[in-house]
């Protein structure tokens, strides 16, 4: 009995640890399933901020029509790239949180490139609503796709839009307590520690 725990007790551990790093990845692999909106958890740093307020979890979504997504990364500062292929002339399109903390100014100029060549504002499509932004970015054969935001040198709080309420399912993952999560290891290391010396001193 004794041993099944201890061994589950490990097996547990390393299940949380998995589940964390799922949680806050910020690079996704390739999809070839270009119909449906592929998603993928930023962590949000809202940089500066007075009181400090606390890094949350927002939800990317992107897709290419007709191509082949090979990576996708999302860079903490307001970076994102793409790498996407296709044998036909199609869009990559990136759908960016409004409340995530993509600036440190007003409305920050937003440049975007393929290949490492800037586009105009006429090359590519950029939408708003409630809950996102939307860019629409057209590409073909092989192409590295970058938006970056633009910020000041200074060290000015980074924040995002305040959005409608119905918008937090949309962009946001639930607040995963921390807190909870570090009295779970706690608690399960001492349970490890206290069967593993009970076994000692039984043994004994």
């Amino acid at each position: 009995m004794s041993d099944t725990i201890t061994l589950k007790i490990p097996v547990l551990i390393l299940s949380m640890l998995v589940f964390m790093n799922f949680l806050y990845s910020s690079n996704a692999m390739a999809y070839d399933n270009t119909s449906n909106w592929n998603t993928l958890n930023v962590p949000g740093k809202f940089l500066y901020s007075t009181p400090m307020k606390a890094d949350q979890i927002f939800v990317f979504q992107y897709r290419a029509t007709n191509g082949i997504l090979e990576n996708f990364t999302a860079n903490q500062l307001g970076s994102y790239t793409a790498d996407v292929h296709s044998t036909l002339s199609t869009v990559f399109e990136l759908k960016i949180p409004r409340n995530y903390p993509y600036s440190n100014v007003g409305r920050p100029i937003v440049s975007v490139s393929v290949n490492g060549n800037d586009l105009n504002q006429q090359q590519y499509s950029f939408l708003s609503d409630d809950c996102f932004f939307k860019f629409s970015i057209p590409f073909s054969g092989k192409a590295n796709v970058t938006l970056s935001f633009t910020h000041l040198l200074a060290a000015e709080p980074f924040h995002g839009d305040s959005v409608p309420q119905y918008c937090m399912n949309e962009t946001m993952v639930p607040e995963f307590p921390l807190a909870i999560l570090v009295l779970m290891i706690g608690i399960t290391l001492i349970i490890f520690y206290k069967t593993k010396n009970s076994r000692l001193y039984f043994s004994t």
